[in-house]
Formats: structure tokens, sequence, C-alpha cells
């Protein structure tokens, strides 16, 4: 690989990680102190990004209104986890949390009509398992 192509890929880790380090700084204060300065804060950096940008602040379009949609709903599944952890038994909500993959198998078969192998059926059932015998504890 080119120093140019590396260049840009650590560049792009980077920025991923500083935005997840973000996001938990916002949900964090939020849960904690409340949301209302967190809020405010967010949608103060997404007006100057978006005028550092000469950008609209505003999704142009239905696929970047999805993706606020997505984005949203992100947000609020972490949120739900912090709550969880915070209130609840941390190992029941790490285990539950970790089960995205499930989640996204069984939507793929809702929403896309894709097929669920055998191998994936057992791995679905054993995961089911696995969880109603960590919450029984």
């Amino acid at each position: 690989m080119s120093h140019d192509v590396l260049l840009f890929l650590a560049t792009f880790l980077a920025s991923g990680v500083e935005a997840v380090e973000a996001l938990t700084i916002v949900l964090a204060v939020g849960v904690v102190r409340g949301w209302r300065s967190p809020l405010i804060g967010v949608a103060a950096a997404v007006v100057v990004l978006a005028m550092a940008l000469r950008q609209s602040w505003l999704p142009a379009n239905r696929a970047a209104w999805n993706g606020v949609v997505v984005g949203a709903l992100a947000a609020a599944a972490t949120v739900c986890f912090l709550f969880a952890s915070q209130s609840g038994l941390l190992a029941v909500a790490s285990v539950l949390a970790s089960l995205y993959p499930a989640a996204t198998v069984m939507l793929a078969t809702v929403v896309l009509h894709e097929r669920i192998h055998r191998g994936q059926g057992v791995g679905l059932v054993l995961t089911l398992v696995a969880v109603v015998l960590v919450a029984a504890n």
C-alpha cells in the first residue's frame, strides 16, 4: 500500500475513535447530569461544522434522513445500555448487548427474507439458552 492510503486509513480510524469517544462523553453526561446541556452542545457542534463546511445542517435527501434515524436509534440503544448497566446486573446487560449479531440475523430473515441455515439456527438457539442461563443466575 502506498503511504497516502495508509495515512488515509489511519486518519479515518482515528476520526472514528474520536467520534465514539465524543458520543460516549455526551451520553454519559446526559445520563448523569441531565440531557439539556449535551443536546445543546451537539446541536451547536452540528451547526458550526455545517457552517465551516458551507453545507446545510439539515439532511438534504432521504438517505441522509435515514442516517439521522439510524444514528438516533443507535444513541438510544447506547443510553439503554448505560441505564441497564447502572441499574441492573452488568453481566446480564453486557451479555444482552453483545447479541447484536443475532439481532442482525433475525432482522435479515424478517426484512430481507433470508434463510437461516442449520448451523445458524443452532447458534441462535444456543445463544438464547445461554442468555436464559445467565439471566437466571
